[in-house]
């Protein structure tokens, strides 16, 4: 379950951490597999195209804090409303996670 995100959500992603990512059966995709685990769950964010790179007119603070989240999967595409990030994050879960039987993803405002 990916939850996109930009960089400079992090107090909204600490309490996603701190209420439904912490329940039972939640665990972090980064982990893999595990008894017990039912969700697997990461947050999104994508950067100036390259995987490494702020997009142009973001603090690079709030680039570098979010990068270093263990719980943050960065993408090679840039955050645009063209749905772009979303197909880059379910292209590259079902290849980095081959047992996974869904992938689903939501908006951090979900919840």
């Amino acid at each position: 379950l990916g939850v996109m995100t930009v960089a400079q959500d992090s107090e909204y992603r600490e309490v996603v951490r701190q209420t439904w990512m912490s329940q039972e059966q939640v665990c972090p995709l980064k982990d893999g597999p595990q008894d017990g685990c039912s969700i697997f769950t990461t947050f999104v964010m994508g950067t100036s195209g390259d995987g490494v790179t702020p997009l142009s007119g973001m603090p690079l603070l709030y680039f570098d804090d979010a990068r270093s989240e263990a719980d943050m999967m960065l993408l090679k595409t840039p955050e645009t409303r063209k749905h772009a990030k979303a197909l880059e994050f379910f292209y590259r879960s079902a290849l980095e996670n081959p047992w996974a039987t869904h992938i689903a993803k939501l908006d951090m405002q979900t919840y």
